[in-house]
């Protein structure tokens, strides 16, 4: 939706802020939640809260018969305010940047300290109701241990509203190669880790959680 966005995450895929440019033009959009039902519409890339005009898509995907789902760093919707309106605007599910609870991970990843901030977000969506899935970006040596803690706070009944943990493992795409290149002391290539990494990562975290756990709920 824009190539905008309020955080300049070192590991960027998007390689956000790197240009100025204009918001897209979702024309096409438009034709395909005219022409389709019950598809799902993921509004991202790179901040789509940055733009004045989403409540307004949001609407329309739904006004469409269609699914809408938001992708998006979770700043904006810690503010209680702006959360109201985009559950009222009526979005189906928001999909986080969720990397667990170390600040200095944060500051390796992100560029900033966010626990406090995701927290409050994470408050307003429990609050709201709103279908919530965390994307968990896990770096090898950073913030490993950030697999079980995650894991642990989708898990507990009072975060029911969290349906979806997805653990993604560190890639060398968009702005981290540059990244790699300009700070010696954490060297992305190092942090990288592939999928089987992770799943081995929650086995070992998670004793209650087994491979073909994995396996059959990736199936289904």
């Amino acid at each position: 939706m824009t190539e905008d966005c309020n955080l300049d995450c070192p590991i960027c895929l998007a390689k956000a802020n790197t240009e100025e440019t204009e918001d897209l033009d979702l024309s096409g959009l438009e034709e395909l939640i005219n022409e389709r039902r019950g598809i799902k519409i993921d509004l991202m890339a790179a901040e789509p809260t940055l733009r004045s005009d989403l409540e307004d898509w949001i609407r329309k995907v739904k006004a469409s018969g269609n699914i809408a789902a938001l992708h998006t760093n979770g700043l904006k919707i810690a503010n209680r305010e702006y959360a109201e309106r985009i559950k009222e605007a009526g979005i189906d599910e928001i999909f986080v940047q969720f990397d667990g609870f170390d600040d200095d991970a944060h500051m390796v990843l992100r560029g900033r300290k966010l626990v406090k901030t995701r927290m409050a977000a994470m408050k307003n969506l429990r609050e709201l109701k709103i279908a919530t899935s965390l994307i968990v970006v896990i770096a090898k040596g950073l913030n490993e241990a950030e697999v079980k803690n995650t894991y642990d706070f989708a898990s507990a009944p009072e975060n029911r509203h969290i349906k979806e943990v997805f653990f993604m493992g560190l890639r060398l795409l968009g702005s981290a190669r540059d990244t790699d290149n300009r700070d010696p002391e954490h060297s992305l290539a190092d942090m990288r880790l592939m999928p089987d990494d992770l799943i081995e990562l929650l086995v070992d975290q998670a004793p209650e959680v087994t491979r073909r756990d994995i396996m059959n709920f990736n199936k289904l």
